[in-house]
């Protein structure tokens, strides 16, 4: 990588999150916070490259990309794609939704050496780039790493921050997450590209597991290392009373449970799970009972929509109805994102729960010449008696991750940190190519410390 001439190329720079992404690293470069990072941008479109990305850049006295650093290149064109990822150490891809646009990005890199990371919150298209693209990766020593922002860092990390509060012998056992989006007071708006994703998402079920099938018959699924009963997994709505929530609670319909998935099944095929596998649920609130008759409604008209293609299609051509005006194809108003900073914001809670000594004990593994060694024996036996019973957990740790308004603020701010580990830390990260989630790559790297310089922070609050 020696002879690239630029770290980073933002791909699908002129769309609406890429161009957040692209003002957040101009100013980044400006006020000397990442002070000689080169970076370029691709799209398209030249003159939407020009109207999104650079005159704003422009209108706000930051330093553009050079000329040269400017690709203009459809994902159709393979080998176009190739040569202009394939200039930079690392491919910030925000081009989306990823299921129809994802994958060329994904196999330019690939081809052309270039590490990858992606906004993607959509499992089916993160499963089948693992059973696309995980062996050539690998072999090549290329990262390929999904799920690099809101979805899913907040909620991948913050697992493993909360699983890391118990200290051994103590061990946790379950962590479920409940996610609070506080709105300011001109209301909140996303980009429909978000909607039309999760409209895919919810219409491709049967996509999703039958490559999940594919994935572990090519890949099986690592042993991984949890303790205690399995709770139960809540649809919702129901009340939930914890230190900082009181307010009904819903399934999260994300990406965050697969993500921690696979960062868990990956840590155990390492060896590195012991103690940072919990079992994991993902919740968002939806405030009180109001609140909560609305989202059983939307939700239930939105899931039997989704399910068929003429409802997909109603659902589609209608964004700004079926997501009682959440989603538009303008995006967030310029009142919106004034506030988004200031006002608008997120909040995910982590209740963990765990075991101050283990309910299980590992097998004996010292032997003598008749045996197991009956000191082994004994010690298991002691340990065993003084643990308490499987599915009674006696320790409660409670954590939160927070930060400012997530789609188009917190976003950019993450998925700059998650580059500049990737490319400051590459030499210690514990994999060196694959596709992968954040937590497995990144869980002794100093991303939490850089995100609470950015303003997400992650900490204990009970």
């Amino acid at each position: 990588m020696a002879s690239r001439d630029m770290d980073i190329l933002v791909v699908g720079a002129s769309g609406f999150t890429g161009a957040h992404v692209c003002k957040r690293l101009a100013r980044s470069v400006a006020d000397g916070s990442w002070a000689g990072v080169s970076w370029g941008i691709a799209g398209r479109s030249r003159t939407k490259l020009e109207d999104k990305v650079l005159a704003p850049l422009r209108a706000e006295g930051l330093a553009v990309p050079s000329e040269e650093s400017i690709a203009v290149v459809d994902n159709s064109d393979a080998a176009a794609l190739r040569k202009a990822v394939g200039r930079a150490r690392l491919c910030l891809n925000c081009t989306g939704p990823y299921r129809f646009l994802g994958e060329a990005v994904v196999s330019a890199c690939v081809d052309s050496g270039t590490d990858y990371i992606d906004l993607c919150g959509e499992p089916e298209f993160m499963q089948r780039m693992t059973l696309m693209f995980h062996e050539a990766a690998e072999a090549k020593g290329v990262l390929i790493m999904h799920a690099c922002a809101f979805d899913s860092v907040p909620a991948d990390l913050g697992c493993l921050f909360a699983a890391k509060q118990f200290v051994s012998p103590a061990v946790c056992s379950s962590v479920s997450s409940f996610v609070t989006f506080n709105v300011g007071p001109s209301g909140y708006s996303g980009h429909a590209t978000t909607f039309e994703a999760a409209v895919h998402g919810f219409g491709s079920a049967a996509d999703l597991r039958k490559v999940r099938k594919e994935v572990q018959a090519k890949f099986p699924p690592s042993k991984i290392p949890r303790v205690g009963a399995r709770p139960v997994e809540r649809g919702g709505p129901f009340y939930e009373q914890t230190p900082g929530i009181e307010a009904y609670c819903f399934k999260f319909p994300g990406a965050d449970s697969a993500v921690v998935r696979s960062t868990q099944n990956s840590l155990a095929g390492r060896g590195e799970g012991a103690g940072l596998c919990p079992y994991y649920s993902a919740y968002f609130t939806a405030g009180q009972l109001w609140g909560a008759t609305q989202m059983t409604l939307f939700g239930g008209v939105f899931q039997t929509l989704a399910k068929s293609g003429w409802g997909r299609n109603l659902l589609l051509n209608n964004v700004g109805a079926f997501s009682r005006g959440l989603f538009s194809h303008e995006g967030p108003t310029e009142e919106q994102m004034n506030e988004a900073s200031y006002t608008t914001s997120f909040e995910m809670t982590f209740l963990a729960k765990g075991y101050s000594t283990p309910p299980t004990t590992a097998e004996p593994s010292a032997t003598s010449a008749a045996g197991v060694d009956p000191g082994v024996v004994e010690a298991a036996a002691a340990a065993a008696a003084a643990a308490p019973p499987a599915g009674e957990p006696d320790v409660t740790v409670v954590t939160r991750v927070k930060g400012p308004e997530p789609g188009y603020v917190a976003t950019p701010i993450i998925f700059l940190a998650v580059a500049r580990c990737l490319l400051e830390e590459r030499s210690s990260l514990p994999v060196s190519g694959g596709v992968h989630t954040p937590g497995s790559v990144l869980l002794n790297s100093s991303l939490v410390d850089r995100l609470g310089k950015e303003g997400v922070t992650f900490e204990v609050v009970g």
